[in-house]
């Protein structure tokens, strides 16, 4: 289960953190139960690189500097990106190779197919993805080896944070995307800054 509402904590006057303009607010829940004959979680994976866990923060916040009145009337009490350069060259280089080194870990860690051969991209039906720019979207498809009929890009929806999965489930299902039998990939990313995978086998177990 989550909630999700930093877009309380957006300054949409602040040009450096127009790449978090496309947030929205929304909550969401999944039930996860053991030995249920469907929809089965394989393998997950998750990495972070600490280096950037100062460069996207709420200035005013916590323990550091607490959001008097002062700081919240000056605008302190909002997310601000206080090493744009670093981080967007340290995001440049190691996004991508990052969430295709969590895709091959979950994919590692998912077992073996029925003939015993281990999960590897080739085997991937069908990608949730957490929403990014268009450009990085296609290029995980590309990486991946799937089409755009193979996912469902959440532009009209905007990025509501984990909600994102089970948003992209929802519309694959409606969509005709994501089918029984498909080998599901969900892919995630949070500021701080974090990378994860899972594997899902989507309806009835083989």
């Amino acid at each position: 289960a989550g909630g999700y509402t930093i877009a309380d904590f957006i300054d949409f006057t602040n040009h450096r953190t127009s790449f978090l303009f496309n947030i929205g607010a929304g909550a969401g829940a999944l039930i996860v139960k053991r030995d249920w004959p469907r929809n089965h979680v394989l393998g997950t994976h998750l990495m972070s690189d600490g280096s950037m866990s100062r460069s996207v923060l709420v200035p005013a916040s916590g323990t550091v500097r607490h959001p008097t009145d002062d700081a919240v009337q000056s605008g302190e009490f909002k997310f601000d990106l206080v090493e744009p350069d670093f981080m967007k060259t340290r995001l440049n280089e190691v996004s991508i190779s990052n969430w295709m080194q969590c895709v091959d870990r979950a994919l590692a860690k998912s077992g073996g197919k029925p003939d015993g051969t281990p999960y590897t991209r080739d085997d991937l039906d069908y990608l949730n993805m957490l929403l990014v720019k268009p450009s990085a979207h296609q290029q995980i498809l590309d990486e991946l080896g799937l089409t755009e009929e193979q996912s469902v890009y959440l532009h009209d929806v905007g990025h509501i944070g984990e909600q994102d999965s089970i948003i992209s489930i929802i519309r694959g299902l409606e969509e005709g995307k994501l089918n029984d039998g498909d080998l599901m990939i969900i892919v995630g990313a949070g500021i701080g800054y974090v990378w994860g995978a899972g594997v899902v086998r989507w309806g009835e177990a083989p």
